[in-house]
């Protein structure tokens, strides 16, 4: 098995090439940052209104001092914290805080903790799976049985990339937060400051929130969503697409296996003798496959740009409890996931790379 990236930087695009030394390394790793502490609060006004109040936490987030080195100590991490209000008399709906975005498919209707999230045991889900939770306000109506409208207003977050040939700026012809280049100013990255909450922390210059409007139809025979996104930046993705399957062949285990692909769009452009941009074929890939001692000292080098292309993922797994009474519940997972990478074509061919993970787990709910 190929050395997968950590958690904190993986998703799945950073998987190496042979250039690293890293790319023959295997690993094991135990961990609990998974461990989650959540909190469901509900009141009903009248027979028809109901508040609620939802909130979740975990360790995965990295504090600055946050390591495996000694005392396995992890910052923690806001999952969810939104409240909702609920009118089954007149069938409406609203969201209010941080959640999974209304682009995530639910398993029924739109109906918050009903969303249809991968069963995997590895956090960052598997390619394809819309992973995202941020700041929203939402509205959602059912408007029939089995129907139901939503639409929401959310904080988007640009991850935007440039890159040259000559690799003027950053590692690998990536910018780090912008620059000038042959008279081209470039900048979409603006770091926070003045000792606020954003101190230190990139944040990307978009003009205004997402708004996601969502349809819902549950027939009876399966559940089917159709959406619209408008965006205020430029987003060149081609496909985003996932596959999922969940079985339960008895009591107490599921079996689940998903298979996903992104894949993203050429896009580039030449500024004099200088190429800009996604994908241009005159990017060098002549030493993505080569280990050097450059590679060693943990560089990149400026002959892989490898621009990613596709992502492709293929994970199958299960859940079985191993005990479920008055103390609540115990269960054993274990995974597979294999992961392939691939770039756009470029001086020396288009480098692939793939990953083999596995995972296994053991979770207790008190409840």
């Amino acid at each position: 098995m190929k050395r997968p990236p950590h958690p904190r930087e993986r998703f799945f695009a950073t998987t190496p090439y042979p250039f690293s030394p890293l790319y023959n390394e295997h690993e094991f790793h135990g961990s609990a940052r998974q461990s989650r502490i959540s909190l469901l609060v509900e009141g009903n006004i009248d027979p028809y209104q109901k508040l609620s109040g939802f909130y979740e936490s975990d360790f995965l987030g990295v504090g600055n001092t946050s390591n495996y080195n000694e005392s396995n100590s992890w910052a923690p991490r806001l999952r969810h914290a939104y409240f909702t209000y609920d009118n089954s008399g007149w069938g409406f709906h609203i969201l209010a805080g941080q959640t999974w975005s209304l682009l995530t498919q639910n398993q029924v209707g739109i109906t918050p903790r009903k969303e249809n999230i991968p069963l995997t045991i590895d956090a960052n889900y598997v390619v394809g799976f819309n992973y995202i939770r941020q700041w929203q306000i939402r509205a959602v109506g059912d408007v029939a049985p089995g129907i139901s409208l939503g639409v929401s207003v959310e904080n988007p977050a640009a991850i935007v990339g440039a890159s040259t040939a000559t690799a003027p700026l950053g590692t690998g012809g990536a910018f780090a937060s912008g620059g000038i280049v042959n008279g081209t100013v470039v900048n979409f990255v603006n770091t926070g400051g003045g000792g606020d909450f954003l101190q230190n922390v990139n944040v990307t210059t978009d003009q205004a929130p997402d708004i996601i409007e969502k349809a819902a139809f549950d027939p009876g025979w399966g559940h089917y969503e159709i959406y619209g996104l408008q965006r205020f930046f430029s987003d060149n993705t081609l496909r985003c697409v996932t596959g999922l399957c969940t079985a339960h062949p008895w009591e107490g285990l599921d079996v689940y296996a998903y298979a996903g692909i992104e894949e993203v769009q050429a896009n580039f452009f030449n500024v004099g003798t200088t190429l800009f941009g996604l994908g241009n074929p005159g990017f060098s890939n002549a030493t993505c496959l080569v280990t050097t001692p450059f590679s060693f000292a943990g560089n990149t080098p400026a002959d892989c740009i490898a621009n990613n292309k596709r992502l492709t993922d293929v994970t199958v797994g299960f859940w079985q409890n191993v005990y479920k009474g008055d103390y609540g519940r115990v269960a054993f997972g274990a995974q597979y996931e294999y992961i392939k990478r691939k770039a756009f074509v470029g001086i020396g061919g288009d480098p692939s790379t793939d990953d083999n993970v596995v995972f296994t787990s053991v979770r207790y709910y008190p409840f």
